[in-house]
């Protein structure tokens, strides 16, 4: 009998720890989430969800410029059918956007021309759109100051000593079921055997696709320095969503690829012209 009450005490014993993990974990957990959502809103945040005809999600951000926006080819025109039209659920969480905007794309990577061609895609995996409207224009939002992140086209040597000051802001499935944008806790970058393709350490999953990873600079500037769109495996291109697996490395286009593109829109917009003048002047 003592052995077997002590046999009892001891599986009460266990349950009592486990059951204080696990509230443990219920407590701390919501927070360390809500520090890493919170944070994106101190550099940019202006983000949403670029939803193509036909379904499937990816995250979008607003650069340069109010009607500016950058996301991954991959997620706005994912069957190379030369898709020009998506839209922009501006800042999208929990079922509810403050806006909900057509775009077009005028400016795009040659990601769908080299796949067909069975070469290297990567660094071609982007698309700059310009928005119907600003997403702040008119109503409630029209009081609400607008982020658009600037970009940084530096070289790899000065984004490696700037290592620990990025993050990445976007959706994920494994965050909130892609529910809720986060900022990811700091990360780091590193360089690819692929020009303008590097390695990160940011958290991403399914949705993250055309995430921006960013960073502050000491003048309090925003800038974007690559462009999320999936992941590498064993050196293989795996899955585009990023979901970080074994054997896998989180993966990103350097914004220094499209900066001329995204330039060149910024541009356009300021002098007045409309999407389709900007398609057509970028393709002269």
């Amino acid at each position: 009998m003592p052995w077997a009450r002590l046999g009892a005490n001891i599986l009460s014993l266990g349950s009592t720890l486990a059951l204080a993990t696990a509230l443990l974990f219920a407590v701390a957990a919501p927070a360390l989430a809500q520090r890493a959502a919170s944070s994106g809103s101190a550099c940019g945040g202006d983000i949403g969800l670029a939803v193509p005809p036909g379904g499937g999600t990816g995250t979008a951000a607003i650069l340069l410029h109010r009607r500016e926006i950058v996301t991954n080819l991959h997620v706005v025109d994912h069957r190379c059918t030369g898709n020009t039209r998506f839209s922009f659920w501006y800042g999208y969480s929990n079922g509810r956007s403050r806006a909900s905007i057509g775009a077009t794309i005028v400016a795009r990577g040659n990601y769908c021309r080299s796949a067909r061609r069975g070469t290297s895609a990567d660094t071609e995996d982007w698309a700059i759109a310009v928005l119907d409207r600003d997403p702040a224009a008119g109503g409630r939002m029209s009081q609400r100051p607008m982020r658009p992140l600037g970009l940084y086209a530096g070289s790899m040597s000065n984004l490696e000593s700037a290592n620990g000051r990025y993050f990445l802001m976007g959706y994920g499935m494994a965050f909130r079921s892609g529910q809720t944008p986060y900022a990811s806790p700091a990360c780091s970058v590193s360089p690819t055997a692929t020009s303008d393709v590097v390695e990160h350490s940011c958290f991403a999953s399914a949705r993250s696709s055309g995430a921006p990873i960013v960073f502050r600079t000491p003048q309090g500037a925003c800038k974007m320095i690559a462009l999320h769109f999936g992941e590498l495996r064993d050196g293989a291109r795996g899955g585009r969503h990023g979901a970080r697996r074994g054997g896998a490395s989180n993966v990103a286009i350097l914004s220094r690829r499209f900066e001329a593109a995204a330039s060149a829109v910024a541009r356009e917009l300021n002098q007045g012209k409309s999407a389709t003048q900007i398609a057509a002047d970028l393709r002269r």
